[in-house]
């Protein structure tokens, strides 16, 4: 029999799953020494066909047992070391059982999210990244439910490195940032911390933020004792001194690199210093470097390294384009060729944008449609990475509003008996006028900041919800509520009056400052978007949130959040833009809605807006209006970082 033909397949997938009802039950625990001897001689066993029956072995043992955990275990064993060696066309196959028996186990999320990892990996391997960075988050998300920190950030580095793929460098710092959180540890995991220290470099020098590519590169550099890693590190620096054009420190580097015994004894590494030392020569004088390219292209042919190779035509065709534009062609001809050849989509655009330059105008547009088809191509993936984060975050909290919801109705109910029964209304009101008194004795302890909040509070109960209050407890005394229609207006009021309780509390609620500001942030600005009005943010990811004063973070937040219920009840807008942007040592945050406006004579107390400029005032910040009635309303502010 053919182990590999499908007739073996099958059967050995029917006897995997299958159920054995004639198999004598055995004991766990001679049942646990059974399957460590098979998969011993399975370790031992150089022969494909004796390793494949004492794998089949165990598992059958472990079935007898009528053990689902270890049923799992076993499975996972041959999984790892015969279907991914023997059969990997059967991995998703034997993946998808095994996330079947991990939901019996005794620990079933984290065997589940286990197995989603290794689905991830599955995938990742192919290079597939779409799917792969799909399965990870849904098992970081599975993994952050079982506090397992480390799993967590594994999944997200991962999807960080996806990311870059697709060139996605803003959202892979956003990911690689909350992996860093998880990795917060006493003691972290060094491997992990270093990859993302090193992710953060890479992302970084794509954003041309050099100078922290380069701080992010050292940091990963202290954390390995890897010599060769530690001269990776090295090259990645040198490049970012390249980039920022500062040829000295750039040359001095890869003079280094170019005289060290480690990256000579690798030609592939030699090679790839060689190369660049060679183009920063070029670069800083326009004329030096071309022995040294040359040599690294010969390593690299003779060494068939066809990735290499196109880095060494492209750096050889800027070479030649100010002195043999022809020379500089053919170079660039042959890296288009190879990297086509190679699947290499960025070195073939650029390879390409030689080619327009040295070639001819010809190849003008085979390079714009090349790069509308790949930025339309990575636009797509980093839509769909947003997407799969964004409703994963949907989902939890929708789960969360169901809560939430849950709670609302039973604080419904119990407004709806208090408003039924005098008796019950009479101790609601007592107990709230005890709770403002209380209140108030507390606030001449705090800061001037919480005490104006309280007061607001305070005056919003007194103003809007006690007078609601009263009027719904008469209309309930007077009214026959066995009628329809005063029964609907009972309901109406109530719900009015639950609608700005729950206003109240969203406006008043505790501010998270640490690294979850950000989010937090987010979430509130956009809690005020429905149907009817639509915001929108813009540069908020380009403020370094965490260098931030608690503070000054707080007042952002309720400045913010002022500006908003503002314009929900006075400004009619169905637009509103928030803009932050950064301006030497301060930050300058414009808003703008298309709503009615306000007149230049009006007061901002009228509008509700005196806290606005009481509390940017209080970070020692200034405060611009731009009065421009029936036309929308236009502010900004700007403070000191």
């Amino acid at each position: 029999m053919k182990f590999n033909s499908p007739f073996f397949m099958a059967l050995l997938g029917s006897l995997l799953f299958s159920c054995n009802k004639s198999a004598t039950t055995v004991e766990q625990s001679d049942a646990a020494v059974t399957i460590h001897n098979y998969q011993q001689q399975l370790a031992t066993d150089t022969v494909l066909s004796h390793k494949i029956l004492h794998a089949q072995k165990a598992v059958e043992v472990a079935r007898n047992t009528q053990d689902t955990s270890l049923l799992y275990q076993a499975v996972l064993y041959q999984l790892d070391n015969v279907i991914t060696q023997a059969y990997p066309d059967s991995i998703p196959h034997y993946l998808d059982k095994l996330y079947e028996l991990a939901s019996k186990t005794t620990n079933p999320t984290s065997s589940k999210a286990y197995i989603i990892s290794r689905k991830a990996e599955h995938f990742f391997a192919l290079q597939d990244y779409p799917m792969a960075y799909d399965f990870y988050n849904t098992s970081k998300i599975l993994f952050e439910k079982q506090n397992d920190s480390l799993r967590t950030s594994y999944s997200l580095l991962k999807m960080a490195h996806i990311q870059q793929v697709y060139n996605d460098y803003s959202g892979s710092e956003e990911t690689l940032t909350e992996a860093l959180a998880f990795l917060d540890t006493p003691k972290p995991n060094q491997d992990y911390l270093r990859e993302a220290n090193n992710l953060l470099g890479i992302s970084y020098t794509a954003l041309h933020d050099y100078d922290e590519a380069i701080r992010y590169y050292q940091k990963a550099k202290a954390l390995t004792t890897d010599v060769l890693f530690q001269k990776i590190i090295d090259h990645n620096i040198a490049l970012c001194y390249l980039e920022n054009q500062q040829y000295a420190k750039a040359l001095g580097e890869f003079s280094a690199l170019y005289e060290n015994q480690i990256i000579r004894k690798d030609e592939s590494s030699f090679a790839k210093v060689m190369d660049n030392f060679g183009y920063a020569q070029f670069k800083n004088d326009g004329v030096s470097g071309l022995p040294l390219m040359e040599k690294a292209l010969s390593i690299r042919t003779k060494k068939s390294d066809e990735r290499g190779m196109v880095y060494s035509y492209i750096n050889l065709a800027e070479y030649h384009g100010k002195h043999n534009p022809s020379l500089a062609a053919q170079y660039a001809q042959k890296a288009y060729t190879l990297a086509t050849k190679i699947g290499a989509i960025d070195n073939r655009m650029k390879s390409l944008e030689l080619l327009a330059t040295f070639g001819g105008s010809q190849y003008n547009q085979d390079y714009f449609r090349l790069n509308d088809s790949v930025q339309a191509f990575r636009q797509k993936a980093k839509n769909q990475f947003a997407k799969i984060r964004f409703d994963a975050t949907k989902e939890r909290n929708e789960n969360q509003q169901m809560k939430i919801k849950q709670a609302e109705n039973e604080v419904r109910n119990l407004i709806g008996g208090i408003v039924l029964s005098g008796l019950f209304l009479g101790i609601a009101v007592l107990l709230v006028v005890t709770r403002i008194r209380h209140k108030r004795e507390k606030i001449k302890q705090r800061r001037e900041e919480q005490y104006e909040t309280e007061t607001r509070i305070a005056k919003k109960l007194h103003d809007e919800l006690a007078n609601d209050l009263f009027n719904t407890m008469t209309f309930a005394e007077l009214r026959d509520l066995s009628s329809p229609e005063n029964k609907e207006v009972l309901i109406d009021n109530l719900d009015r009056i639950y609608e700005q309780t729950r206003n109240i509390s969203r406006e008043n609620n505790t501010i998270d400052t640490d690294e979850n500001y950000l989010r937090h942030l987010k979430d509130m600005l956009s809690g005020y978007s429905s149907g009817e009005v639509n915001i929108i943010l813009k540069e908020i990811d380009s403020i370094d949130w965490a260098t931030i004063d608690p503070a000054k973070k707080i007042v952002i937040y309720r400045v913010l959040q002022e500006l908003l219920v503002n314009m929900k009840k006075h400004s009619k807008a169905t637009l509103v833009v928030i803009s932050f942007e950064k301006i030497k040592k301060n930050i300058k945050i414009n808003y703008t809605d298309n709503g009615v406006g306000i007149g230049p004579d009006e007061q901002l107390r009228k509008n509700g807006l005196q806290n606005v400029e009481n509390r940017i005032l209080s970070i020692k910040g200034k405060l611009t209006f731009e009065p421009t009635p029936q036309r929308g309303f236009k502010m900004y502010f700007i403070f000191p970082s």
